[in-house]
């Protein structure tokens, strides 16, 4: 498994809070944007569930916990 790296834990500001970076693979999450929401907004669920289940299996969690998540 990856190592992540907290960048909070080399520079503190608080506009470094939601840089979260991989080791191995390093990225940064790409900044969310009102033509990125869009695209989202217009997705069928039925084609992202799919990508949600394997993601959260590959750490470890189960479709069940999932399933709990979305319908609460």
């Amino acid at each position: 498994m990856a190592e992540k790296c907290d960048l909070r834990e080399l520079d503190p500001s608080p506009d470094h809070e939601h840089l979260v970076i991989n080791r191995h693979k390093p990225s940064i999450m790409p900044e969310v944007t009102a033509e990125k929401n869009e695209q989202i907004a217009k997705m069928n669920f039925g084609s992202i569930y799919p990508h949600y289940l394997k993601r959260i299996e590959k750490h470890g969690r189960t479709k069940e916990e999932l399933d709990q998540i979305i319908l609460w």
